[in-house]
């Protein structure tokens, strides 16, 4: 059992992901010289043939492992409800390791299908990234309806989950698009505004019990 600042603490963990993402995404971009972030996907930048690879990756690494901390602790902060809750945590938490998982299989470079075993196996772990990320936001609004602290992000839950399926299909038929990057970048975005957002009513709340 955690103590009330130690979910806080977590809380203030996964306020903290989105930004260290952004960092990640905005130094990536920089250090490689004509690379788009509008035509080219967030994943190119940690791909096979990235001129930056090596210090990326364990940014990208951190990020998702502060995702994993929320994770928990939303689990042991919402554990005195008699909701479902733990299913949200369980997803996003699935997000969270898949995405350490993931650059164990970079993409292949240059960006387009995969070619490889190992394209095609970052192709598959990001599709689970993005299924368990919706899943967990669409639970979250399902489960925390009742508990008094949580009702109104329980509703901003409901709302925001079509405009992330929308904005993730998008993403997803855009990818061999010339706007491909812009496309993921919309879809990514709209995971990292709930994860911000949900981190922020944890700090507020971080105990049911």
């Amino acid at each position: 059992m955690l103590t009330r600042k130690q979910i806080c603490l977590l809380g203030y963990c996964g306020a903290l992901a989105p930004f260290l993402y952004l960092v990640a995404v905005i130094v990536g971009g920089f250090l490689w010289s004509g690379y788009s972030h509008y035509s080219e996907t967030v994943s190119t930048l940690t791909s096979s043939g990235a001129p930056n690879q090596i210090i990326l990756t364990p940014l990208f690494g951190v990020y998702n492992l502060l995702v994993v901390l929320l994770a928990v602790g939303l689990y042991f902060g919402l554990k005195g409800t008699k909701s479902k809750s733990y299913l949200g945590s369980i997803f996003l938490g699935i997000g969270g390791v898949s995405g350490l998982v993931l650059f164990w299989f970079p993409q292949d470079y240059p960006q387009g299908p995969p070619t490889t075993f190992m394209g095609t196996m970052h192709v598959a772990i990001a599709g689970v990234i993005a299924f368990a990320s919706l899943i967990a936001i669409l639970v979250y609004g399902l489960t925390l309806r009742k508990v008094p602290d949580w009702r109104r992000f329980a509703r901003f839950s409901l709302v925001w989950f079509p405009v992330a399926l929308v904005l993730g299909a998008f993403g997803a038929i855009s990818i061999t698009m010339s706007y491909a990057g812009l496309a993921e970048r919309l879809s990514i975005g709209s995971i990292l505004v709930w994860i911000e957002i949900v981190s922020l009513y944890l700090v507020k709340h971080p105990s049911q019990s």
